[in-house]
C-alpha cells in the first residue's frame, strides 16, 4: 500500500519476503490501521539488480542486516530506523506507543 495521506511521503517500509507469513501479519497490522507503507520484496529487489536471476534474495538481506543487524524479515523501518519485525510492530500497537513512533 503505498503513499501516504494528502500525498505526503511513507514513513513506514516493510522488506519482506514472499509467502512470509509474518510478512503477511505485518502488512495486515499497518493495513488495517489505514498506515500507508512501502514494500519492499527482497526477492524483487534482486531479480532487479540480477537481471532475471530469480537467486540471491539473501544479497538483499545481506545489505539489510549489516545496517540493522537482523537477517530474517519482515524488517519494518519508521522513518528510517528499524523496529524489529512484526512482533514488535504489534507489540507497538497493542500498547499504543505506534502512533508516537509515526509522529516522531
Amino acid at each position: 500500500k503505498e503513499g501516504g495521506a494528502g500525498g505526503a511521503p511513507v514513513r513506514v517500509a516493510l522488506f519482506t519476503s514472499r509467502g512470509c507469513k509474518h510478512c503477511r501479519r505485518a502488512k495486515t497490522l499497518l493495513e488495517e490501521k489505514a498506515i500507508a507503507y512501502r514494500d519492499i520484496s527482497v526477492e524483487l529487489m534482486n531479480q532487479e539488480a540480477k537481471g532475471a536471476s530469480t537467486a540471491g534474495a539473501a544479497s538483499l538481506l545481506s545489505q539489510v542486516q549489516a545496517y540493522t543487524g537482523r537477517r530474517t524479515v519482515p524488517q519494518v523501518f519508521i522513518g528510517g530506523e528499524c523496529i524489529g519485525g512484526a512482533d514488535e510492530l504489534v507489540q507497538l500497537s497493542e500498547t499504543g506507543q505506534l502512533g508516537a513512533v509515526l509522529r516522531a
